[in-house]
């Protein structure tokens, strides 16, 4: 859901809503860390089970120590454990924001919408720092792509929207649009021969 570790350990019982289907994140490391988030639905019976018999001021993940919350350490280690467990390569938490971010943008997920669920102010941030280059990349290259090949780009953006998609494009976007581009048929229209 793409939450800071902090955002996460520091969550209570309270903060789930809507029979654990909205987290609310009333505050973090920025003023924009403030939001809500749609659980997924796998997810809501984990979280069901987790807060059977816990009271509302409960922390969702209690340590050992009653009334206090897990620890980053604790995470991490339990995160690794879990990695090992699975024979997958261990990694940091914090790095399941930047997976959260790439396949959000993979997935068609507007700009602004992944950097909001991350807590961000804009997509820039989000750009610079988590999501992959090559998705942004790719899905920037695949909608002038659309645009241009459904044969209906400039009527529906403009010619002038359309050059400025390109011109933002990097050499290599623009190569991969070119090839694109020159494996489609060549159709005649009322303006050309």
């Amino acid at each position: 859901m793409g939450l800071r570790a902090s955002e996460l350990l520091n969550r209570k019982v309270r903060d789930l809503d809507d029979d654990c289907g909205i987290l609310w994140v009333d505050q973090g490391k920025t003023c924009n860390a403030r939001r809500h988030l749609r659980v997924p639905e796998f997810v809501r019976h984990h979280l069901r089970h987790l807060i059977l018999s816990q009271t509302q001021d409960a922390y969702l993940f209690e340590s050992e120590s009653p009334g206090q919350p897990f620890r980053h350490q604790s995470l991490l280690v339990t995160v690794h454990r879990l990695c090992a467990k699975a024979g997958a390569t261990t990694f940091c938490t914090h790095s399941l924001r930047g997976l959260y971010a790439t396949l959000a943008v993979e997935s068609g997920a507007l700009s602004e919408t992944v950097a909001s669920s991350l807590g961000h102010s804009s997509f820039a941030m989000t750009e610079r720092h988590y999501a992959q280059a090559s998705s942004i990349s790719n899905v920037k290259t695949a909608s002038v792509d659309q645009l241009l090949t459904s044969g209906r780009g400039a009527e529906v953006a403009g010619p002038d929207v359309i050059l400025q998609l390109i011109l933002k494009m990097t050499p290599e976007q623009r190569e991969q649009l070119t090839n694109t581009l020159s494996m489609l048929p060549h159709r005649a229209t009322p303006d050309m021969p």
